[in-house]
Formats: structure tokens, C-alpha cells, sequence
């Protein structure tokens, strides 16, 4: 009746090994096994969400980084001066741009 109880609780996180494995070490108190597979059980979901909000957390960094990197590529800078938008150096960007 112990098992069958506490398999219906359970089941699904524990296998019935486990469970018989707690309640002999705990002397059949059900009370106890409840209490400690509840807290178990606790902490291992807390740990499994502050593992996700920390992956969240370096994904969003990363994603930082790559738009960093995408807006560093733009185009190559090279020295040279627009005067007037008389540059003629192709390779420049200043030269690129057009003046009204």
C-alpha cells in the first residue's frame, strides 16, 4: 500500500526501485520519503531553472557579440580626405558619400 502510495505521487519523477530503496531507509515512514523526495525533487527543479535563465542570459550576450561583429564589418576604412567631393580614391569611404 506504502509503494503503491507513493507511486502515485511519484511516479513519474522516480522509478519504483528508487522509491522502495527510500522507504527502507527511512524505517516505512511514508511521512519522511514524501518529505524528502519532495525537497529533492525541489532543488533539482530550482537548479534546472536557474540553468535556463542562465543560458538565456549568455544567448543574449552572444547575439550582443554577433551584432557587434556584423556592424564591424561594414566596409574597410582607408585614409583620405572628401574635399569638396573632389576624392578620388575609390577605396575610400569618404569618397563614397555625395555632397548636395
Amino acid at each position: 500500500k506504502k509503494i503503491k502510495a507513493l507511486m502515485t505521487l511519484f511516479g513519474d519523477a522516480i522509478d519504483e526501485r528508487e522509491l522502495k530503496k527510500y522507504l527502507e531507509e527511512n524505517n516505512g515512514n511514508v511521512v519522511l520519503v514524501i518529505e524528502q523526495l519532495t525537497s529533492k525533487l525541489m532543488h533539482r527543479d530550482t537548479k534546472e531553472s536557474e540553468e535556463k535563465k542562465h543560458s538565456k542570459e549568455v544567448e543574449k550576450k552572444t547575439e550582443k557579440v554577433k551584432k557587434n561583429e556584423d556592424n564591424e564589418n561594414v566596409g574597410e576604412i582607408k585614409p583620405g580626405i572628401n574635399l569638396q567631393g573632389y576624392c578620388n580614391n575609390e577605396k575610400c569611404l569618404a569618397s563614397k558619400g555625395k555632397l548636395l
